[in-house]
């Protein structure tokens, strides 16, 4: 029975241009302990040190050694990206997904379109309820109105009723 994850690793493993065969997703579905087992194991394959690889992503040596410790809880996503970068060979051309900052902009893009939908509901949805308040304010000002008129017409019936049992003529 193959473990989830194994064929992952050992095809990422031994793969000069990461991606280029399975589109990356193998590579990006590794967990974090993986990734960090993967870049341990192909750190020794490609012969670089810690220190050659804290130089490349212009970061301190003790960032690289807990980034890549086997008891790293995790890393910054700047450290991860070019710690991959690296371990990719220096390039994200040789990595089939686009640049991060173009991704970064396109999704913004897309976040931006979806604001402005967003801006557009709720503008409707502040005409609809300002339409709501105003017609709820005419009603209480008709209640109020007949209210009056209820009283009013109570009063005289009253005033009615009185004169008709203390009038003599009937």
């Amino acid at each position: 029975m193959e473990i989830k994850g194994e064929k992952t690793f050992d095809s990422c493993l031994n793969c000069q241009y990461l991606g280029s065969t399975c589109g990356g997703a193998n590579f990006l579905a590794m967990t974090h302990e993986r990734w960090v087992e993967w870049c341990n194991e192909r750190r020794k394959i490609l012969g670089l040190s810690l220190k050659k690889i804290a130089e490349e992503c212009n970061l301190p040596d003790v960032t690289i050694s807990r980034a890549l410790s086997k008891n790293s809880t995790g890393a910054s996503l700047e450290t991860v990206k070019c710690i991959t970068k690296v371990m990719v060979g220096g390039t994200w051309g040789k990595f089939p997904c686009a640049d991060p900052p173009e991704a970064d902009t396109e999704l913004l893009n897309k976040l931006k379109e979806k604001d402005g939908a967003i801006n557009v509901l709720k503008e409707d949805d502040d005409k609809k309820v300002s339409f709501l308040l105003d017609l709820v304010k005419e009603k209480k000002r008709i209640i109020r109105g007949l209210s009056v008129v209820v009283g009013v017409l109570g009063a005289a019936l009253i005033a009615v009723l009185m004169i008709d049992a203390f009038n003599p003529f009937f």
